[in-house]
């Protein structure tokens, strides 16, 4: 059985995100196997190197 988890997007799109809030999402995305992660345009690049 597939997990549920390979359908969820972790999301962090707040104004107020900092570069350790965006690095704790794609950790936590990893540990639980989320499908993808949805972040500000501008932590696109530091999300695909986390």
């Amino acid at each position: 059985m597939t997990s549920i988890n390979t359908y969820i997007d972790h999301t962090q799109l707040k104004a107020t995100s900092t570069l350790n809030d965006i690095a704790l999402l794609c950790k936590e995305a990893m540990k639980h196997h989320f499908y993808a992660v949805c972040v500000n345009g501008c932590y696109t690049a530091f999300a695909k190197r986390n």
